[in-house]
């Protein structure tokens, strides 16, 4: 009976520290406004960081203390995503791109940096040229440029990007570049092209990007309507799974376009991860060869809607003689925005 009793003081003892704790974190989210707005240099989240951090050791840093976090003060205990405005969710890695710097204009390219990535890029574009077959740089814009409105106000947004004094440089100097900015830009104020809680643009935005680029070569490719707009699929979400928020978020569903395939069940990847898309209906006999990142996987379903064969590699895993192989009509060398520095460290 005594060592029941025991048991149960200690559990009443935790459970009372628990409470406190959500009372004090609950209490604190009611000033957290206050303080910010007062001293923009201070952040209620830094704040409990700074407390917790002096206790890792005890201080659960996983799902659970993140979902706390969040429901107590409105914030995410994540250096890697930020929170923005009606829930929307941003990439914030300075070891991958540092998209914010990107946002923010704190990362420029120098004159000899412009130079270096024209240097590659006249290199490749005559290469492919040599073979007779045509090319075109596909620039995919970051989330935080197009949706900028749901960024935090904390963040100051430059008008004028690195990214889009690259564009204007290289189309200057005679390199066949595709910008799909004005046009995610000009759409997103009506539906959603990115993905709330992913990096990426969702179908809809890889159909525009795919539409910028078959316009480029000189086809007429219809535009977005609401005739044309159909729900997509559910994400695994990147940056839930990064900020450990599954469950406080919904997972996001994308948009696509009538203009579509499942491109899944008509394609195979070799051991080279060589992805190799075959429609038989397609409206055009003809081959292209995406060369990209992540981005270029919503654009798969509409590229091959019209092109007949479509072959999609990862930059990292492109080997030379892939296009003598493959010999397509057209090579797509994507990148997205703010691994565009990257270009000049690329070579076929």
């Amino acid at each position: 009976m005594k060592n029941y009793l025991i048991k149960i003081s200690l559990s009443t003892i935790v459970l009372l520290f628990l409470m406190m704790s959500f009372g004090a974190l609950t209490t604190l989210r009611t000033v957290r406004k206050e303080i910010e707005d007062i001293n923009s240099g201070i952040s209620i989240t830094n704040v409990l960081k700074t407390y917790f951090d002096d206790y890792e050791k005890w201080v659960p840093r996983g799902k659970t203390f993140n979902k706390l976090m969040y429901y107590s003060t409105g914030q995410i205990n994540s250096e890697q995503v930020i929170l923005g405005k009606d829930d929307w969710l941003f990439y914030n890695l300075k070891s991958d791109g540092d998209p914010l710097g990107d946002y923010t204009g704190s990362k420029t390219y120098t004159e000899t940096d412009l130079k270096n990535i024209l240097k590659s890029a006249e290199i490749i574009q005559n290469d492919i040229k040599n073979r007779s077959i045509e090319f075109c740089l596909l620039i995919a814009p970051n989330k935080e440029n197009i949706y900028y409105r749901h960024m935090p106000e904390r963040y100051p947004h430059i008008d004028v990007t690195r990214t889009d004094v690259l564009i204007r440089y290289l189309d200057e100097n005679g390199i066949e570049v595709v910008d799909p900015k004005q046009e995610l830009l000009k759409y997103s104020y009506q539906y959603k092209t990115y993905y709330k809680n992913d990096t990426h643009w969702n179908q809809l935005g890889g159909y525009i990007g795919v539409r910028s680029v078959l316009e480029f070569f000189g086809y007429d490719v219809p535009g977005v309507n609401d005739d044309s707009i159909q729900e997509g699929n559910e994400i695994f979400s990147d940056l839930l799974d990064v900020s450990k928020l599954h469950g406080v978020f919904k997972y996001d569903y994308g948009l696509n376009t009538k203009y579509s395939v499942n491109y899944r069940e008509i394609s195979r990847t070799d051991e080279r991860k060589l992805k190799v898309i075959n429609n038989e209906n397609a409206l055009y006999d003809k081959t292209v060869f995406i060369i990209g990142d992540s981005f270029s996987t919503a654009m798969q379903s509409s590229i091959s809607y019209f092109f007949k064969n479509v072959y999609v590699i990862w930059r990292d895993n492109y080997q030379s003689g892939m296009i003598d192989e493959i010999n397509p009509d057209y090579v797509v060398l994507e990148f997205v925005e703010r691994y565009s520095d990257r270009i000049a460290g690329f070579s076929l």
